[in-house]
């Protein structure tokens, strides 16, 4: 019996430890499991035990290669064994996908991702990298995320994408855009649910097989699921990429910032750069980082004699009379051109055939008869000599980088934008090739250059009259858009990094297919300039000497200018390369790559023929490179010989990995951020070095990111921690812009989990200024725009940016919240898109965009409408709805009965509810009075009182100006599930608003989840009144016109329960009351106080993310050492806590300890906020005073993530008057009882050219 019991205690402890493996973190995480026989499955084991199956039918072949803690596991797959070769790699079938909605994100283009949303296998896209999958209504939730191993990608696609050609197709061996792979079986054969996994290969590829293919993470909370996820993808490959937690932000994004792209395009110039930011200063919106957008470089042909890119953006436009000239058609630009009497004749035919493309190619499917005709007609050498004329003319993207330095717009004559007079170009008369008029070579910089030179003087003057503090320079990964010149007469980086490979983009069919023009653009008929990587491959650091010498050369240059970090753009690009072996070995032959050894001379090699330079072969001079570099480290490695070319193949993957290596090499040693907190190292699986490893991602790096959405780029960046979230802002197409919000907010959830979103630049003036702000305050990026001097709207700045420049950013990215994860926001006519992002001490900020009506059309390649155009929707507001406040919620109330509250299965013909506060009104600056008072949207059923085993939330809305708290306590959640339901499954609405209450109440449709009847609103001072109920209010709905938003804080309610003494006190008999008094009629005396202070700090009312001023928020009682610290602090210069007479104690006379709040204190709240302007709290009992207290100017430190926890901090802030010199003083603030507001004024003190906005300490004595 004894070995009976201790077996016993053992399968129970073991049991135990399998339960918490199950459980992982504590969050609901699900194991994940393959299950043999016939038919192979891979299965979630949910909560109660159930399996559920995920995919069915899986190959052979697809088997388990890596399992992590959380139960993620990774699949592999071998198209040899299990699946069907194609032309770049193949795809293997992985089964039958089991799910009730999923939500994909895949490729629109070559350079960006944009959502996609279904219930089946049949609506997933080609070149998904990311699919998230709901297997039941109300959960579990699994992620799918293809891999990369070595020089293999994988994406997910459905069975129609790789299904056979439409109708009409070629024959066999006549490849099409678009075509799948060879050997694809037809759609008509195939299942609608079954799932593919597509293997793209390198040149360089052995067979097309992938040991890390797949990975599946399960879970109950799909943004867990998508965080765990992530990390678990890290670690499987081994450290080739670093997840968000593991990187440090540069400082630049907790500025306002501007950018000259969509202002000026490439004719930015010193001087309108100078104009704007100054422009920005004069409204009260100071710029404290600048991105000098595409327009500086130095390329071939020069960009100063191109007609090119919309001529000079939104200052051109403003500068044009009110009714403009349409420019003429390219084809006539480039007749005129010619300058020979067939130009008319060539004009003519140019412009007819630009009117047949746009007619009948430029939006035609990939499938269409006319777009393959034009794919095949565009490789005859005379037709791609006239589209290389015709983009040479209109475009950038046949232009190559010919030198490190700036161009003559910014040359050492003052960037006025004309050539030197000498006709240099800024070199020194008399000088040798390969030497800059600064004395150093082949464009590297000495680290002390003796004159700055034309960009350097605008940089500094950015920084020491206009208060800039940093400034980004632009540049692709390649150099430019077609990469770097191999002209070595005119190319001092052609010289540096000779031999200079001209390569033709090699786009795989699924990339063909979703973009057919990568076939005839600019980078397809110029080619693409790369640097051979080195033959010995990766040094000990994991970079390539070749390719870090180009980033070297541009870095050193910028960083000798003052410049103090790059945007990176085209990254794509660089993917699409495939570099074959006998076109290496012709130019890797000799000594090819190297400098002519130490001798200081030049090596000659003849580069072989390409197609478009006519045949002719060039001569490249290699010139020697000295130890020119800005440190000892460059040095080193600049000063030696660099290695010989590779002759081997190598594809876009492998060659993508090594230049985002390099250039994130370079960027750390010449833009890191000093003084940021040290990362811990982890062993690169690879190979690489761990300590350089560890030293990249010690510190913060200036680089962002942009057009970077293939996962060859994404899963390779080590520490760039910014990263573009979506396709551009186009201010001249409307359609564009609530389907740029849509997809900047559901690529986040990617994407927030490698780095910071970028949710690029937009024009506050433009009609969607409004929109894009909103948008922005709840992204947790940078927030900057591309506004050209004088077309500013001073309202929508003035909400974003605070008086010193700083942007209130949330600590997280924003992202969907669980209700609309799954829901087609911008067609489905009824989901309006919430996005929430968490700020400091447990508050959010959520935002509610309708961005119903126009949507990426994946078959035209462009915006287009939807049904759902011009529709009104309904919005529900919950707290419930963000994952912390839920999480919040289940501490307080039981996981249990929140998942049995909240509604699982959303039908859009549910019943009718009422719609109330539409906020539709804009709102002033939040003074005495002017806070609205929150209507009695319950329908006067009210709420319960706070009580053990409630959860409550202060709300604010922006635009409609209103202060509610949402409550759920277990009795209502009880009552909710007693309660009677209606057919769609959802409790009846509560009776409309009394008159004078609320407006009348709309019957709107909308799904059950909007009508849930156990998160309500009502007025925060109507807390008494409700002692009785046993209803609780229904949810609040928001309605939201076509292109309509509105911005909630969300911050979770401290409540603090006061116990009286004795009771009651009563007055005694024949002491002012009298007998009969109350037969009398006589008033009677006020009621008690409520046994209950509650209090919520919101934020600056006039900013849209009002919480992001709240840095930590802690409500305590009077005895308490931190109110005592508190008190002392705001007592040292003034009485504002003390009571009116110091109260004589036996024994101590007159004395009054100054650390003491008066007896009648019952709570004190404390609040460490920054900023100025009128700063909103949530307070149910009216506060005896306020202090505040100016802190010291100190950086903070509460940067690092939404799981930072500055209330742990706050008695450290405040520990006695010596922190709080002479700063302190008696608050100006105002108290609406009713509505429950407590408004603070934080006086704007400190200097007006202060670096960061003053930090307030806010002490309240209720």
């Amino acid at each position: 019996m004894r070995r009976t019991g201790w077996l016993l205690l053992a399968v129970a402890a073991w049991c135990a430890r399998a339960e918490e493996r199950r459980g992982a973190d504590g969050r609901g995480a699900l194991p994940l499991s393959i299950g043999g026989g016939r038919r192979r499955a891979l299965t979630v084991r949910a909560r109660n035990g159930q399996a559920l199956p995920v995919l069915t039918g899986l190959p052979a072949s697809s088997h388990e290669s890596w399992r992590g803690d959380g139960g993620c596991v990774v699949l592999s797959a071998d198209v040899g064994a299990d699946g069907t070769p194609g032309e770049d790699g193949g795809f293997v079938w992985l089964g039958a996908l089991a799910c009730s909605r999923l939500l994909a994100l895949s490729r629109i283009k070559r350079w960006w991702m944009g959502p996609s949303f279904g219930a089946c296998a049949a609506d997933v896209p080609r070149e998904t990298q990311f699919l998230l999958l709901e297997l039941s209504p109300s959960g579990p939730y699994v992620l799918l995320m293809p891999l990369i191993d070595g020089p293999v990608r994988a994406t997910l696609s459905g069975a129609p994408a790789l299904g056979a050609p439409a109708a009409g197709a070629p024959a066999a061996g006549a490849p099409a855009a678009g075509a799948p792979a060879a050997g694809a079986p037809a759609a008509s054969r195939l299942s609608r649910n079954r799932l593919g996994l597509e293997l793209h290969c390198d040149a360089d590829a052995p067979a097309p097989r992938a040991r890390t293919a797949l990975l599946a993470c399960a879970g109950t909370d799909p943004h867990e699921v998508i965080e765990r996820g992530v990390a678990a993808a890290a670690v499987a490959l081994g450290g080739r990429f670093a997840t968000r937690a593991a990187k440090q932000p540069p400082d630049a994004i907790d500025f306002f910032g501007w950018c000259s792209w969509d202002a000026y395009y490439e004719g930015v110039a010193p001087a309108g750069v100078v104009a704007a930011v100054r422009a920005l200063r004069a409204v009260g919106a100071p710029a404290r980082w600048v991105i000098l957008d595409d327009g500086w470089q130095r390329v071939e042909p020069p960009l100063e004699t191109a007609a090119v890119q919309g001529g000079g953006g939104q200052a051109a436009e403003q500068a044009a009379p009110a009714e403009p000239v349409s420019p003429p058609p390219a084809g006539a630009r480039i007749a005129a051109a010619l300058a020979n009497p067939v130009g008319a004749l060539v004009g003519q035919a140019l412009r007819g055939i630009e009117r047949l493309y746009r007619a009948h190619v430029e939006h035609a499917p990939a499938s269409a008869r006319s777009l393959r005709l034009w794919a095949a007609a565009v490789q005859l050498p005379a037709a791609r000599a006239a589209l290389r004329a015709q983009l040479d003319a209109t475009s950038t993207f046949t232009r190559k980088l010919s030198d490190a330095r700036a161009n003559s717009k910014f040359d050492d004559d003052g960037g006025d934008g004309a050539q030197r007079a000498d006709g240099a170009d800024g070199r020194a008369g008399g000088r040798e090739a390969g030497t800059l008029a600064d004395g150093t070579t082949d464009g590297v910089a000495d680290g002390a250059p003796r004159a700055p030179s034309g960009l350097g003087r605008l940089v500094t003057e950015l920084k020491s009259e206009l208060g800039v503090r940093r400034v980004y320079a632009w540049h692709a990964l390649g150099g430019y858009w077609a990469g770097l010149s191999s002209n070595a007469s005119s190319s001092a980086l052609a010289r540096l990094c000779a031999p200079v490979h001209q390569a033709q983009p090699a786009p795989s069919a699924a990339l063909r297919e979703i973009e057919p023009p990568v076939q005839w653009d600019g980078l397809a008929v110029a080619g693409v300039g790369v640097v051979l990587p080195a033959e010995e491959g990766e040094s000990a650091d994991g970079v390539d000497p070749r390719i870090c010498a180009l980033f070297s050369a541009l870095h050193s240059y910028l960083a000798a200018c003052g410049v103090d970090g790059v945007k990176v753009d085209v990254q794509a690009a660089i993917g699409t390369l495939q570099l074959r072996p006998p076109l290496l070995a012709a130019r890797a032959g000799g000594d090819g790559g190297g400098d002519g050894g130490d001798g200081g001379g030049a090596v000659a090699t003849v580069e072989p023929p390409l197609a478009h330079d006519g045949g002719a072969a060039t001569v490249t001079v290699t010139a020697t490179v000295t130890d020119a570099d800005a440190d000892a480290e460059d040095a080193a490695r600049v000063g030696r010989p660099l290695p010989p070319p590779s002759g081997r193949a190598i594809g876009g993957t492998r060659l993508a990995r090594l230049y985002v290596a390099a250039c994130e090499a370079s960027v750390a040693r010449h833009f890191a951020q000093p003084g940021a907190p040290p990362a811990s190292a982890r062993a690169d699986g690879d190979g690489a070095d761990a300590t350089a490893d560890a030293r990249t991602r010690a510190r913060a790096i200036g680089i962002i990111h942009c057009m970077c959405h293939g996962s060859e780029t994404l899963l390779s960046y080590q520490a760039g921690c910014v990263l573009r979230a979506a396709d551009d802002f186009y201010p001249r197409e409307p359609l564009a812009q609530t389907a740029h919000i849509a997809s900047v907010g559901y690529n986040s959830l990617l994407l927030g989990e490698l780095g910071v979103p970028d949710w690029d630049m937009f024009h506050t003036a433009a009609p969607s200024g409004a929109l894009h702000a909103a948008a922005r305050a709840v992204s947790g990026g940078p927030v900057y725009v591309s506004d050209a001097p004088g077309r500013h709207d001073a309202d929508v700045l003035s909400a974003l940016v605070t008086r010193r420049g700083r942007v209130l950013r949330a600590r997280a990215a924003g992202r969907p919240t669980p209700d609309c994860l799954f829901a087609d926001v911008q067609s489905d006519g009824a989901s309006a898109l919430k996005l929430w992002a968490p700020n400091a001490r447990g508050g959010c900020v959520l935002g509610l965009f309708n961005v119903q009506g126009a949507r990426w059309d994946r078959q035209a390649r462009r915006n287009a409408l939807t049904r759902s155009a011009g529709v009104s929707v309904v919005s529900g507001v919950s707290p419930l709805d963000v994952p912390p406040l839920l999480r919040a919620a289940e501490r307080a109330l039981g996981a249990r009965a929140i998942a049995d509250a909240r509604p699982s299965v959303p039908d859009a013909s549910a019943a009718d509810g009422a719609a109330v506060d539409s906020g539709a009104a804009d709102g002033g600056a939040v003074a005495a009075g002017v806070v609205a008072r929150a209507r009695a949207g319950c329908g006067g059923s009210g709420c319960e009182l706070c009580e053990p085993g409630e959860f409550a939330c202060a709300v604010y809305a922006h635009r409609a100006r209103t202060l509610r708290v949402s409550r759920l306590s277990a009795r209502a959640v009880a009552e909710r599930l007693a309660a009677p339901t209606t057919p769609g499954g959802s409790v009846p609405p509560p009776p409309p608003a009394a008159a004078g209450g609320a407006r009348a109440a709309a019957r709107i449709a909308r799904p059950p989840q909007r009508t849930v009847a156990f998160a309500g609103f009502r007025p925060a001072g109507a807390r008494g009144a409700s002692a009785g109920s046993t209803r609780a209010c229904a949810q609040c709905d928001l309605v939201l016109e076509p292109g309509g938003w509105e911005v909630v804080a969300l911050s979770p309610v401290l409540a603090l329960q006061h116990a009286r003494r004795g009771g009651a006190r009563r007055r005694p008999a024949g002491r002012g009351a009298r007998a009969g008094d109350a037969a009398a009629g006589a008033p009677s005396p006020p009621p008690p106080p409520p046994p209950f202070v509650e209090f919520a700090p919101i934020g600056l009312t006039r900013l849209l993310n009002a919480g992001g001023a709240v840095l930590a928020a802690s409500l305590h009682r009077p005895h308490e050492p931190e109110a005592r610290a508190a008190v002392a602090a705001a007592a040292s210069s003034t009485r504002a806590l003390m009571p009116a007479r110091p109260r004589r104690v036996r024994g101590l006379g007159r004395l009054w300890p100054l650390a003491m709040p008066r007896a009648r204190t019952r709570a004190v709240a404390i609040v460490r906020a920054r900023g100025t302007g009128d700063f909103l709290s949530l307070c149910t009992v009216r506060p005896r005073s306020v202090a505040l207290v100016l802190l010291p100017d100190e950086r903070e430190r509460d940067e690092g993530g939404a799981d930072a926890q500055p209330d742990e901090r706050l008695p450290r802030e405040t520990t006695g008057p010596a922190r709080a010199d002479r700063a302190a003083r008696v608050a100006r603030w105002t108290y609406d009882g009713e509505a429950g507001a407590l408004v603070v004024h934080l006086p704007d003190d400190g200097p007006a050219d202060a670096d960061d906005e003053p930090r307030w300490l806010i002490v309240v004595s209720v």
